[in-house]
């Protein structure tokens, strides 16, 4: 099957960059996709381990420590010594953080208004419905 799925994360991926700078959002900060991608995991798991964060976002834990060390710099996140467990850093997300991923996930639901405006309403349900289950599939846990 020849389905060029790789083509379409390279033409979102950079519809969104596009987006991202026309509206200088985050520019100064220099996050990059680890970074979102670890803020929406912590929303949703936290308190997480950067060891499960890292595991979940397939970062390697060395990129994972860089990606944490900055977002807890800009304040997104705190980093505590888990309990019981000296080797563990529990990680959370502070209310700039919230914040930051709301103002993110506007944007992306912005750039998926666009982006996907060249397919018809049905073809925008179909295409949502079979890229579910590709995830399902994949991601069952």
């Amino acid at each position: 099957m020849d389905i060029p799925l790789g083509r379409l994360a390279l033409a979102y991926r950079s519809a969104m960059q596009a987006h991202l700078r026309e509206q200088d959002a985050f520019t100064d900060w220099g996050l990059r996709p680890p970074s979102i991608g670890t803020l929406k995991v912590v929303a949703h798991h936290g308190p997480i381990s950067q060891r499960e964060v890292s595991e979940r976002l397939g970062v390697h834990p060395s990129d994972m420590v860089k990606v944490v060390d900055q977002l807890e710099e800009y304040g997104l996140v705190t980093r505590v010594r888990a309990e019981g467990d000296r080797r563990r850093y529990d990680l959370t997300l502070t209310v700039k953080g919230e914040l930051t991923l709301d103002r993110f996930n506007e944007l992306a639901r912005e750039v998926d208004k666009d982006f996907y405006a060249v397919l018809t309403k049905p073809e925008q349900k179909q295409l949502e419905k079979l890229m579910a289950k590709l995830v399902a599939g994949h991601f069952a846990q």
